[in-house]
């Protein structure tokens, strides 16, 4: 007998979604759920969907929730330099020259997971920028395009607790858990952004070998079986495309040394108000600025190849690649509301707070077995909550006083979360760059759903969180500092 169960496309996916979340937010108002905020003190109520007031917010900000659902506007921001580089030919005779110099497949693997796993730098802006690129050069090495889509979101993803880098998120982390510690009375001589960089760096070099490893060793052989790739030879640059070329790299250079020269030297424009690069334009315009800095390659290619010869031809290139939003428009519309639904409920906090009780609740004896639960209690949370900051700035409240009193600094208690909070976070649906990977899936594989993702990325998850685990034990027993 045939079996006809179909998983339900995206957007059918995040509606009934949606539709469970205003469930269970009626559920929980009809028994008064509330709970209190350990930083604020306030009481968070759970806000009924289905009464009069909550069916009006709906209704109200169907059309907000939906423009203001940041993957949306960052994908098109992305996609406006990419269709200028792809459609004046620039990203293809790129693609040519790069196979011309019989460019390596694991180097190329390599180089996806170690830029995935650095753009956390510049926060979210790698699952964005990051997938189409890696599309492209798993092209341009004979390897399943899909396998490219799958590698640059999970070092992306990675990235955010295992990094040589500073990420966007570290003195997020850092401002809750110095006040966490603050309102504990427990010692702050090792909290700082840097105060889990040893720890992150170290992990960061044994996760990209775990990346590594499962795509070269599975991902990629069980693709290559469903998907065939053509091996068609790239015709080899004239000496015009290569003149062409040339220039246009030489714009792309002259452009960086101005970001670099706005951004770090005394003038500075593109740092922020204090000096810093933690809330500048250069971190919160990243995505702008990488995208004008394809776009501009591709336009001076196109205009040097005389493939442009009017602006009529670089609008036509910028419109180009929108034409794949069709599917992802529909997805995000219904995901956007899901996410300002849960927003609305409450039914985030009201979940972190929760935890958060039942982890105060026991009696905690010893360091290392609370450690480890912490870590898997976040992991669990991860599913369902996967705002990093939003998780740490309920649970730090918790944690940090408990794992305190047993002697645990809170920069430990800080990395053991951050381990939690990076490796599931490639199997839930409720991560808002979901949709923009299901797009890419789905341009390939027509069929593809979040069940397609989940079959690809659940052996990364389980591997990183396990490897991440032993590591955590090993710095913890051997007594060495997590940071700086």
């Amino acid at each position: 007998m045939t079996n006809k169960w179909r998983t339900p496309h995206p957007a059918t996916m995040y509606l009934l979604l949606t539709m469970l979340i205003v469930f269970v937010s009626w559920i929980c108002d009809i028994y008064g759920v509330s709970v209190i905020n350990p930083q604020s003190g306030e009481e968070v109520r759970i806000q009924n969907l289905l009464n009069s007031e909550g069916i009006r917010w709906i209704i109200r900000h169907v059309q907000s929730n939906f423009s203001s659902f940041d993957p949306f506007g960052m994908a098109i921001l992305a996609l406006l330099g990419l269709g200028a580089a792809e459609h004046s030919g620039f990203i293809n005779a790129c693609l040519r020259y790069f196979t011309a110099k019989q460019s390596h497949k694991r180097a190329i693997i390599l180089i996806i997971i170690v830029l995935g796993i650095g753009s956390s730098m510049l926060g979210e802006i790698g699952y964005i920028i990051l997938i189409p690129l890696a599309i492209y050069l798993f092209k341009a090495a004979k390897l399943p395009q899909q396998a490219g889509v799958i590698v640059a979101f999970v070092s992306v993803s990675c990235g955010f607790g295992a990094n040589l880098f500073i990420t966007a998120i570290d003195p997020m982390l850092m401002r809750y858990t110095q006040e966490a510690a603050t309102n504990s009375n427990i010692a702050q001589n090792h909290i700082g952004i840097f105060s889990n960089y040893c720890f992150s760096a170290v992990s960061m070099l044994i996760q990209t070998a775990i990346i590594y490893v499962i795509t070269y060793k599975q991902l990629i052989p069980k693709m290559q079986q469903k998907e065939a790739v053509i091996d068609e030879p790239y015709k080899p640059l004239s000496k015009k495309e290569r003149q062409a070329l040339f220039n246009s790299l030489i714009i792309g250079l002259i452009y960086i040394i101005v970001v670099v020269f706005a951004t770090f030297s005394p003038w500075g424009i593109l740092r922020g108000v204090m000096g810093d690069l933690t809330r500048s334009p250069f971190i919160f315009g990243s995505l702008f600025l990488i995208s004008l800095w394809i776009g501009l390659m591709g336009v001076a290619y196109g205009f040097s190849t005389n493939n442009y010869n009017s602006d009529r031809d670089v609008i036509n290139g910028l419109t180009q690649p929108l034409k794949i939003l069709g599917n992802f428009l529909v997805i995000c519309f219904f995901a956007a509301q899901l996410f300002a639904c849960i927003e609305y409920s409450h039914l985030d906090q009201c979940l972190l707070v929760t935890a958060g009780n039942w982890f105060g609740s026991i009696k905690w004896i010893h360091p290392l077995p609370t450690l480890i639960v912490f870590i898997l209690l976040a992991a669990v949370l991860n599913l369902a909550v996967t705002s990093g900051t939003l998780k740490w700035s309920i649970l730090a409240y918790f944690a940090i006083p408990i794992l305190g009193k047993l002697g645990v600094g809170p920069e430990i208690t800080q990395a053991s979360f951050r381990i939690g909070n990076n490796a599931t976070t490639i199997v839930t649906p409720l991560l808002p760059y979901i949709p923009w990977v299901l797009v890419w899936l789905m341009h390939f594989d027509k069929k593809a759903s979040f069940d397609t993702l989940i079959h690809y990325t659940w052996r990364y998850s389980a591997a990183m969180l396990v490897s991440w685990i032993i590591l955590f034990v090993a710095w913890y027993m051997l007594n060495i500092p997590f940071g700086f």
